[in-house]
């Protein structure tokens, strides 16, 4: 499996001292590129002997109040060092060989649905996949399916398969009433909806989602889902009208499914199938017309369809709320397997994605503890992997045209941090070391 490649100056480069001011010049340059003297330390570091996350986390040490967002801004760093054509990947890498799915091996697989050019499912998408790394376990594979030319936007070794977004399929004026371009949610079914015949079990799950330690002790003896929260009376009535018309027979058996399903592997791959069939048939079939959250929206369409077909070829479903699907806010019981990064305004005390992606805990001092520590923390691993494979693909991408322009690698005003005296003093000596 090959790794995040090292980064290497481009042939040709060399830096400018004067002034007190830095910059690269190169014959390819039509201007030379200014930079500050974190830049030019970041730019020296690019020596063959690290990656990119590498870097980032070495400047960030010696910003440890700020080291999160001091990691992200690294890369930036470094990613326009590279659309300046000033640095490339370490000869004969080029951080793009995936990792494979062979047939036969692993016992389970955990399967999502992500379109990486949209900037918040991509860092979600790299937090799921680290946590599923950290797991360590043998019998469990990762698989995240995507639109086809979305693969370089992705980390190196995650194993992705091709599906192209079914949205568009379908169409109804009351999706676009409330701003829906197409299902865009129909496409999480994709990932589970051809046969795996490999894997005894299959983890399909939002790919706003990570996984827990407890996960790898666990398999399940029933088709185990977590807990939703769109059920209301009139929705219950609702659904059973329209499973009625339709000759659904088992409706009512269980109701507020969550969207995480984890089961046996054929089960789970016929129910996304069969949901698949449901959903346009209960968006052309009910009425949409005075929709309204909670009791009847068009946006949890893939929820309601789901409820309809495990009712009808799941008989022994088992709810597991807390369990899987379960909040970052700490309230529930402390036995999850896999938690689901729902929607949430208490930011200080429970972990928001809508808030991380606003860059609020970057900019404010907040302290998460327990599960919700532990989704801030993968959140920000995830920001990091899914820079480093923007990096990367422009890395490959760009020709050596650089353009006039200039780089800056100081963190939006942060400093190191005064409390630890020896961190200016160490990062003025990296930076002397650097320049020889």
């Amino acid at each position: 499996m090959t790794e995040i490649p090292k980064l290497v100056q481009t042939d040709g480069y060399f830096e400018q001292t004067a002034d007190g001011g830095h910059r690269l010049v190169s014959a390819l340059s039509k201007q030379p590129i200014a930079m500050d003297e974190i830049a030019s330390v970041i730019w020296r570091m690019c020596d063959g002997s690290r990656d990119a996350i590498e870097i980032s986390q070495e400047i960030a040490s010696f910003y440890p109040q700020d080291s999160a967002a001091v990691s992200i801004d690294v890369i930036n760093a470094l990613e326009k060092l590279a659309e300046f054509g000033a640095l490339r990947a370490r000869s004969g890498e080029s951080g793009f060989a995936r990792g494979a799915i062979t047939p036969g091996h692993g016992k389970i697989l955990v399967a999502c649905y992500c379109e990486p050019a949209n900037h918040s499912l991509n860092w979600q998408l790299h937090a799921l996949y680290q946590s599923f790394l950290d797991l360590q376990h043998p019998d469990f594979d990762f698989r995240v399916t995507i639109p086809s030319g979305a693969e370089s936007l992705i980390d190196p070794r995650i194993p992705y398969r091709f599906a192209e977004s079914i949205k568009q399929t379908f169409k109804h004026p009351m999706l676009k009433k409330h701003g829906f371009n197409g299902y865009p949610y129909a496409n999480h079914f994709l990932s589970v909806s051809k046969e795996d015949t490999a894997y005894d079990y299959i983890l399909a799950c939002d790919v706003d989602t990570l996984l827990l330690p407890a996960l790898a002790d666990t398999r399940p003896a029933k088709f185990l889902t977590g807990g939703g929260g769109y059920k209301t009376d009139v929705t219950h009535q609702r659904l059973s009208e329209f499973a009625q018309r339709q000759g659904y027979k088992n409706f009512g058996r269980h109701s507020n499914i969550g969207p995480t399903w984890y089961g046996e592997s054929s089960l789970v791959v016929k129910s996304a199938n069969e949901v698949l069939k449901t959903i346009p048939i209960l968006l052309r079939e009910a009425d949409w017309r005075d929709t309204s959250w909670p009791d009847w929206w068009i946006g949890v369409l893939s929820l309601y369809s789901s409820e309809i077909v495990l009712n009808e070829l799941v008989p022994d479903l088992e709810i597991r709320r807390g369990v899987l699907d379960a909040h970052t806010d700490n309230k529930e019981p402390n036995d999850a397997i896999h938690m689901h990064m729902w929607h949430t305004s208490n930011y200080r005390e429970e972990f928001s994605k809508f808030a991380f992606n606003d860059g609020v805990y970057d900019r404010e001092d907040i302290a998460l503890t327990g599960k919700a520590g532990f989704a801030l923390e993968y959140a920000r691993r995830g920001r990091l992997l899914g820079s480093a494979a923007r990096l990367h693909h422009l890395l490959l991408s760009k020709d050596a045209d650089a353009t006039a322009g200039s780089v800056n690698g100081t963190v939006r005003g942060s400093r190191p941090d005064s409390s630890s005296p020896s961190a200016m003093t160490s990062l003025v000596r990296l930076f002397r070391r650097l320049r020889g």
